[in-house]
Parts: C-alpha cells; sequence; structure tokens
C-alpha cells in the first residue's frame, strides 16, 4: 500500500463502526462512573489512549484525530490538545 493510502486509511477503523468509514463524532463533556474507585484509577491515566477521563480531555474522535496527525507527520505519537 501506497503511503499516501496508509495515511488517508490512519484513524478510521470501519469493523468497529458498523462498517461506517469515518469515525463517529463523540460529543460529550461528563463522563459516568461506576464508582469512585473506577474514576480514580483514572486519574493519572488521563493521557493514555483508550483511557477517558473527562469529555473534553478526549475522546474516541481525539483518539483517531491523534493517530491520523501521528501518521501524517512520521510520528509515533501526538496529542490533539
Amino acid at each position: 500500500m501506497k503511503e499516501d493510502t496508509k495515511i488517508v486509511h490512519k484513524g478510521r477503523d470501519p469493523d468497529a463502526n458498523h462498517g461506517i468509514i469515518n469515525p463517529p463524532v463523540y460529543h460529550a463533556s461528563t463522563i459516568a462512573w461506576g464508582t469512585v474507585a473506577e474514576m480514580e484509577s483514572r486519574r493519572g491515566k488521563r493521557w493514555e489512549p483508550g483511557v477517558y477521563t473527562y469529555g473534553r480531555h478526549g475522546t474516541p474522535t481525539h483518539d483517531a484525530l491523534e493517530e491520523a496527525f501521528a501518521a501524517v507527520s512520521g510520528g509515533y505519537r501526538s496529542v490533539a490538545v
């Protein structure tokens, strides 16, 4: 697969999104926790991919964007702020 083609596919996972090409857009400000212990266990992991602590600190939409930016720039990871 050519590099340009790889870049276009980064941040997309149709298999995880019912065949939909573009990732869904999550509009979130609040995350409901099952327990206080669950919330506290994630507090120090805010910057880890797939760990969500507060909607405005990151969602799966942010993860897809960061993956695409990393691919375009040739980096290992990126962080959208």
